[in-house]
């Protein structure tokens, strides 16, 4: 009996240990995945960076973690002056730092880093009319979130609607407009569940644009005014600017150019406080355009002139292309038909430009045609080392519950065993107990006579 209450113990502790060493292993897989790992750093480090505001004082900083072999420090950095590249409209620098960023977050196996990294790349490219490469960019975004176990998660959701609304927005760019509904539509129903303003605020005037395309402005002022409405609740703006733009237009459609232009000039009050001057340049096209249709000759000289300069200076060729299409529009009412023609030739020209985008890359295709083949190298080396730690981790879970099934089975028959052996000790005891009182009574039975006999 001992020796089983022994074996008992030992089982005991052995099973709890075995749970132990399950529940170990998988806080270490947890560790291990990339997603995880130094969330708290990374929040404070990335709430420091968004604060900063110039490249220069950026790119210091990013030498510094550079040194001190900080890679997610890096990887946040890059992040950040990729961004604020991309609002003073430097593409090819905003492409380089976000493909740095991408680099290291797959070296990291940074899920949701990897995936801020597409997107940014894809919104960098689209910004250049680069569609194809932008459409890489959103779609392997979207392919990679929804693989990642941390798809239903706030940061995986919030991932994935950026990597819809990408898309939508090259969908709308190309003229697939129900594409691009049912996208913005499935961002807007996840960006409401998630409460985010700013994410409301984007798809509601993008469902807007698909209603204004379709000359149906009744519907596409809701959902601009909409648009306005969660922009204000997120005090953005660039947001509010681009609404009241949005507004305007309709206005200016309609002919309605003293509402078109009170709503302009708030746009560009706005629009002249923030940095990204790509989309400030809209504010100053829209106030050179109503002016013209007003014949407001010296406001409308001093908008274009300030837009052209902006313009020139972050080498937009997609606004100079609007630039010189009003000059031309100009010219014709001034009767000057020569500097008409030169200006629709300069217009002309820009346009090709920007329709031209993908030729003239072609260079960057060829150097980005390599990236994105390393990239979806890792990303496969990536996905077939997740899939065998899945399987090791199934399969040790399998072998666990395997092992724990075995010994409760060996325990359960041991007990049983072991009950069985003590009702066998009982009915023993009790036959000895009678055969021993049979003996007695029959040595009573004979030494009564004997007793008797020798008496007499």
């Amino acid at each position: 009996m001992n020796k089983f209450i022994t074996f008992t113990h030992l089982t005991t502790k052995r099973l709890i240990l075995l749970f132990a060493v399950i529940t170990v292993l998988s806080q270490c897989t947890s560790l291990e995945n990339g997603t995880d790992v130094n969330t708290d750093y990374k929040k404070e480090l990335s709430s420091s960076l968004w604060n900063i505001r110039d490249v220069d004082s950026l790119q210091i900083i990013l030498k510094d973690f550079t040194e001190q072999n900080d890679e997610i420090a890096e990887m946040l950095t890059y992040k950040v002056i990729g961004v604020r590249q991309r609002e003073d409209a430097r593409f090819s620098d905003a492409i380089n730092s976000h493909q740095e960023g991408l680099d290291i977050a797959i070296k990291l196996n940074d899920t949701i880093e990897i995936v801020q990294a597409m997107n940014n790349l894809g919104t960098n490219f689209r910004r250049i009319a680069a569609h194809s490469e932008a459409s890489q960019y959103h779609f392997q975004a979207l392919h990679y979130v929804e693989a990642w176990s941390g798809l239903n998660t706030p940061d995986g959701t919030k991932n994935r609607v950026i990597s819809l609304n990408g898309i939508g927005n090259i969908s709308l760019m190309l003229g697939f407009y129900n594409d691009a509904e049912e996208k913005f539509r499935e961002a807007l129903e996840e960006e409401t569940k998630l409460d985010s303003p700013i994410g409301q605020a984007i798809n509601y005037a993008n469902i807007g644009a698909i209603f204004e395309i379709r000359q149906q402005y009744d519907s596409a002022y809701i959902y601009y005014n909409k648009s306005l409405e969660q922009n204000k609740i997120a005090k953005s703006d660039m947001g509010i600017g681009l609404c009241l733009i949005h507004l305007g237009e309709l206005y200016e459609k309609e002919g309605k150019y003293n509402l078109a232009k009170t709503e302009y000039l708030k746009a560009y009050d706005l629009m002249s406080r923030i940095s990204d001057k790509w989309h400030g340049l809209q504010a100053s096209l829209a106030l050179a355009r109503i002016n013209l249709a007003t014949k407001n000759i010296s406001e409308f000289n001093r908008y274009i002139q300030l837009a052209e300069q902006t313009a020139k200076e972050i080498e937009s060729p997609e606004h100079l292309a609007a630039v010189y299409l009003l000059k031309h529009e100009y010219d014709i009412t001034q009767g000057n038909h020569e500097l008409a023609l030169t200006h629709y030739k300069q217009h002309e020209a820009m346009q090709d430009s920007v329709q031209g985008i993908k030729k003239i890359n072609r260079h960057i295709d060829i150097r980005l045609a390599h990236e994105r083949k390393k990239n979806t190298a890792r990303l496969q080396q990536m996905e077939t080392a997740s899939k065998l730690e899945h399987q090791k981790r199934e399969y040790m879970i399998y072998m666990s519950w395997l092992i724990i099934i075995v010994s409760l089975i060996i325990v359960a028959s041991l007990y049983y065993a072991y009950q069985q052996r003590n009702r066998s000790n009982k009915v023993l005891k009790k036959l000895e107990s009678t055969r021993s009182d049979l003996f007695t009574n029959i040595t009573h039975e004979l030494r009564t006579p004997l007793t008797v006999i020798q008496g007499l």
